[in-house]
């Protein structure tokens, strides 16, 4: 795996990352996501990971700070202590790192990046990002 593209962007680096890992959950065995902030449309996305993983037979698990792991508990389907092998609230967490590992080892990607899963980390603010992916033929 190489790091084929590192830029400074206002794009949506990592809410880009999480909808394309969302549309092809089936691909990936598992996705890990840490991210210190998270506001409504990151829960909403995240949600959406988490209840459609084991569907997909992809292990999600989250790490973000207690109030945004509280939050993300509270709204999904069953008890809390379902999630709570896959929603780590972490005090003091600042790193901001996606991985998705891929069932077949040409699909796994990474992405680590100084944006939050808010609106102002993922459209307003200048972020850095690394994205690491297998080059491929159509890449």
């Amino acid at each position: 795996m190489e790091v084929n593209k590192i830029q400074i962007t206002r794009k949506q680096t990592l809410n880009v990352f999480l909808k394309h890992s969302l549309q092809r959950l089936g691909l990936f065995r598992r996705l890990l996501v840490c991210t210190a902030f998270v506001d409504e449309p990151g829960l909403k996305l995240l949600n959406q990971l988490l209840v459609q993983g084991p569907e997909a037979r992809c292990c999600v698990k989250v790490l973000t700070m207690p109030g945004p792991a509280r939050a993300l508990r509270s709204r999904l389907p069953g008890p809390e202590r379902f999630w709570s092998d896959r929603i780590f609230g972490i005090h003091n967490l600042h790193a901001k790192v996606c991985v998705a590992i891929g069932r077949d080892f040409r699909d796994s990607r990474a992405l680590v990046t100084s944006a939050n899963l808010t609106q102002r980390g993922c459209k307003h603010n200048f972020e850095l990002g690394a994205l690491a992916a297998e080059k491929r033929p159509q890449d």
